[in-house]
């Protein structure tokens, strides 16, 4: 072994050898995915209103309008299918260590396996395809009777399910037309119709089937610090491919994905907030945290756009500025806008978009109305 090699390998970190993590380490992968996933509704939030008008777009008009950076797509779906290679790994890992490495590439591993001087760990693992080949295998190998089948599979046999496997099929697809083609993405229709109304019901399943594993961990985005059930809102919207056919349905799908969106801007700022019980985790000393964004928002008050101040509905600050401009629109009747910023986590949205409270999200009208 050369220099430089010995070096590295003396560097490395080994996750579970060195030091155990909770949640397992393929978790950090979810929260990639998630909060990719949220910020695809950024960078087109202030024009997303056009979509109320579904049957007018074309495929490229659609691509170019909606897309969004590109860079959100890509590492949400990679991100995805890096969360369920991984854990795939972690179950085969759990039956036996060898079930989830390649078996075996050169001579020299081989005599050192059969001499019981090979450990796992020290073996290439598998690529996703071989993992779930060894996956679905397993449930046919061991009777449903067998303590294997009870301890590491039952709760996960949901995943041969026909939909399950043909999510995860796309999923893959799309993953390797990225990662080896790179010039085709989903567009904003076929991208929220994977991940919200077939990836994230099945993450929801793999959450709770892993409770045993994650002692009460749960992940920080699937519930805001002011109680939204953000994971069930998510699940509450439903639609089917099939219904952008449908002419009749063209209205209630602008509204889905309009809730959507909502629900990814209150997604991303979970991932903004650094203050919890009102201590900074970047700013330990600092007492009251809270108080200061408050301080801050309060000075907006002297801005001749200020409307309002109240609580933000995401992190539960009173940081939340609502704003209210006039401004001549020839075509409408009303002649202002409003948009809102919390100056605590940076929940921000303006008012093309729809009032929260029209989508049950705030317990009364947010956005300036006259």
């Amino acid at each position: 072994m050369n220099k430089l090699r010995n070096f590295f390998k003396n560097n490395d970190v080994r996750i579970s050898k060195d030091f155990t993590t909770n949640p397992p380490v393929y978790y950090s992968s979810l929260n990639d995915a998630f909060h990719n996933y949220f910020l695809t509704f950024r960078d087109k939030k202030d024009t997303f209103h056009f979509i109320l008008d579904i049957q007018s777009w074309t495929r490229e008009t659609l691509a170019f309008n909606f897309t969004g950076a590109n860079d959100n797509i890509v590492f949400s779906i990679l991100g995805f299918h890096r969360f369920i290679e991984l854990l795939l790994k972690d179950i085969l890992r759990r039956i036996n260590p060898y079930l989830a490495v390649k078996f075996l590439e050169n001579e020299e591993d081989l005599f050192l396996y059969f001499d019981s001087k090979l450990r796992a760990d020290e073996i290439k693992t598998i690529e996703y395809n071989e993992a779930f080949k060894r996956f679905k295998q397993a449930f046919k190998y061991y009777d449903k009777n067998s303590d294997v089948f009870s301890q590491h599979l039952k709760d996960y046999e949901f995943l041969l399910s026909q939909r399950s496997i043909e999510t995860l099929n796309y999923l893959t697809e799309w993953r390797n037309r990225i990662m080896h083609n790179g010039m085709t993405l989903l567009n904003l229709l076929a991208f929220e119709y994977l991940i919200s109304q077939r990836l994230i019901p099945l993450i929801d399943k793999i959450i709770k089937a892993e409770k045993k594993y994650l002692q009460n961990y749960l992940p920080h985005f699937f519930r805001t610090a002011t109680g939204i059930k953000l994971i069930d809102e998510f699940l509450a919207v439903k639609f089917e491919f099939s219904d952008f056919e449908e002419k009749s349905k063209s209205r209630k799908l602008a509204i889905s994905l309009l809730r959507l969106g909502h629900l990814k801007e209150i997604g991303r700022t979970t991932f903004n907030i650094n203050i919890r019980n009102n201590i900074s985790y970047y700013e330990p000393y600092y007492d009251n945290p809270n108080g200061r964004v408050e301080r801050f928002a309060e000075a907006e008050r002297k801005n001749r756009d200020f409307y309002n101040l109240r609580e933000c509905l995401c992190c539960g600050a009173k940081s939340m500025v609502v704003y209210r401009k006039s401004i001549d629109i020839p075509w409408a009747d009303r002649k202002f806008i409003s948009w809102f910023k919390c100056y605590n986590c940076d929940y921000s949205l303006k008012d093309n978009v729809g009032d929260p409270n029209f989508f049950n999200l705030s317990d009364k009208l947010i956005f300036a109305t006259e």
